[in-house]
Formats: structure tokens, sequence, C-alpha cells
């Protein structure tokens, strides 16, 4: 089955779909099972964190007339992320490089500096920094990324280049849990981009071996005219995209949704063996990126931290997770404690015969 395009001469067909996305995504799928039972219980606490009463909690079941919420929890959150934040990024000599000789001591202060420079022009400390702190309390992991970008204006002057430290929602983040440890582990990284941010990718990431004619591909998959058979050929190919209400409402807007795998590659028609690659899949179909990574070894450009550490499973527990039942207790006790005294103040009256009773 194929799908002209009049106006950009593309030609999608089952063909297009390359077989490396498709296992990709299927990975996706399985590690975002895997992950479920971690994200509900972290998910529980974020409820009564930044709930208003109790209808959005777990204590929405209770039967009582009075609704209120006690965020004890909230206190407890806002608490150890001011005292997270104090301790490691309290001021901007927060981390420190040393040398066994004076030579190696000279080139690490200079290397302190250069970094320093970078991340006060990026204000690490009150963006990145603070909502990876929020993660580490909220969810009990936060996960960051850092790639080298060149950031310029409209008229292509350069604004920032360096390195830039980027927050990944655990949200759109998984990998396999039961792995050695995080940097052994194969992962993929799920982001929602404007169609513009991708056709800027090749210039914005000079370093990285983006394939420009697989992004024109992607770009020309939008066009009206090849939509209606291009989901289709998805369809057929047993593809979703998560969060979207259809195929149509995905393909006819201009988010368009990207997988970043990193970790080993294996052929099963070759028998061949890629190892430490980088991936980028757009709609889970094309690999607009596949090199091997630069990164230095132990390190494939992605950190996590965890609060408690589980065995067996890398997903960690957070600091909130063991009192929800305590915020769900002090909610349960004050809006009975004010039902009994609304009972008190105004007391249900019976009236029989002309007469008041109580």
């Amino acid at each position: 089955m194929t799908s002209p395009n009049n106006e950009s001469g593309a030609m999608l067909s089952i063909a297009t779909i390359d077989d490396l996305a498709c296992r990709i995504a299927s990975m996706w799928n399985a590690y975002n099972q895997d992950r479920t039972n971690a994200l509900k219980m972290s998910e529980e606490a974020r409820q009564y964190v930044f709930a208003t009463d109790v209808e959005t909690t777990s204590a929405a079941q209770l039967p009582h007339k009075n609704r209120t919420h006690q965020p004890k929890l909230t206190q407890i959150s806002d608490n150890l992320q001011s005292q997270y934040w104090e301790a490691s990024l309290g001021t901007p000599q927060f981390f420190k490089y040393d040398g066994q000789t004076e030579k190696d001591r000279q080139r690490a202060h200079k290397m302190e500096a250069w970094v320093r420079t970078k991340l006060e022009a990026k204000k690490f400390r009150s963006t990145v920094g603070r909502q990876l702190i929020a993660d580490y309390v909220n969810y009990g992991n936060f996960f960051a990324s850092v790639d080298y970008v060149v950031e310029t204006d409209d008229n292509g002057k350069i604004m920032y280049q360096g390195p830039v430290i980027e927050r990944i929602s655990p949200l759109d983040q998984v990998f396999n849990p039961r792995a050695e440890s995080f940097p052994k582990s194969p992962k993929i990284t799920r982001k929602l981009i404007h169609i513009a941010e991708l056709k800027d990718m090749p210039s914005k990431y000079p370093t990285s071996g983006f394939i420009d004619t697989k992004i024109a591909e992607c770009i020309a998959t939008r066009s009206p005219t090849i939509v209606n058979d291009w989901v289709q050929v998805l369809k057929d190919r047993g593809l979703s995209m998560d969060g979207f209400g259809s195929y149509n409402d995905y393909f006819r807007q201009d988010l368009i949704e990207l997988l970043i795998y990193r970790g080993d590659v294996f052929n099963p028609v070759t028998g061949e063996t890629q190892r430490n690659r980088v991936l980028y899949v757009v709609d889970r179909c094309h690999v607009i990126r596949n090199e091997s990574s630069v990164s230095p070894r132990g390190f494939d450009g992605m950190h996590h931290a965890g609060w408690r550490v589980r065995n067996d499973n890398l997903w960690a527990q957070g600091p909130l997770d063991n009192i929800v039942g305590m915020q769900y207790r002090i909610d349960h006790l004050e809006n009975l404690r004010a039902d009994v005294f609304d009972l008190i103040a105004h007391p249900v009256l019976l009236l029989r015969g002309g007469s008041w009773l109580l």
C-alpha cells in the first residue's frame, strides 16, 4: 500500500517503517508496564501534596460532610525541597574538581570556572536544579541528561554555546528496572516537541548525526493529502501513540513524539551487535539518528538518583510514600471532628405535633 504526496513527491508505504524503530516502540510499551506500580505509589503522594480538598485524593471515599484537607505532606515536601536545595545548590560553588598534581589542580580550577559560568548562564540552580530536587522529593526519582547545544536568535547570532542539563520527567523515562545499574540498563526517553524544533535539530546539535532526509520524510507525513493512508499504515503495524485520542488527532497537529533510546542494538537478521548507541525515533517508525554515543565510558549522558534504593528494582521509593497513610488519617480525623462539632452546634431537630424535639 502506498500513499503519494504530489506536493513533496514522498511515497509512504509499509516499507517506510523502520523495523528498528518498531522494536524500540515495543520496548517502550514493555518497560512502561514495568513501572506502573512505582508510579501509582508516587502519584498518590503527589495528589496529597497539591490537593486543595480531599476530593482529588484517596480520602474522597470518606463519607464526611466536611471535605477539608490538612496539607501535612505539602509541608514536609516543601521543607525537604528547601533543605536539599540549600545543602546542594545553595551557592554557585556547589561542586569542585580535584587534581593530584599542581598542574592538574590548575586545570581543575579553570574547568570549575568554565562549568560554573555555563550553569549560571542557563540559571541552572533556580530552574532545572529546583525541578530535579522537586522530582527527588515527590517522585523519589529524578532523571537528567546533558548535551552540547548551539542556540541562536532569529538572525542566526549565537546566544549560547555549551553544555545544557535537561530535566526529564519520571513520567517520560523508562528503563529496565531489573538491570544491575541504571548506566548499564537500556533506557528510552519520550518527548513531545514542535515540528519546528524537529526541523532545527541538525543545526541546534551540530555534533550529532541527524539524518536530514529522514527528518524531511517525517515532516512530509504531516501533509493532509497523505495522512489518512499513513494512519492506516501504522495501524497495520500495530503502532500507537500514547496520550492522543486517535491517529488522526496525532498527525493533524504540530506536536511530534520523539523516543530517544540509549543502549545496545542487536540486528536479528545479520547477528550484528552495536554497543552504546543513541537512537532518535519519530512517530515510532522513523529513525532520524543512529550513532555511537560520545559520552565518557560508564556514562551515557544521563543520570538517575533515587531517594530510598530498593534491592532488585531500580525504581527507588520516595520520602513521602511511607506517610501517605498518615495524611489520610489526618484528613479523616479532622473532617470527623468538624462533622461532630457541626452536630453539636447545630443539632438535628425533629418537629412532631407542634413541639420541637432534639
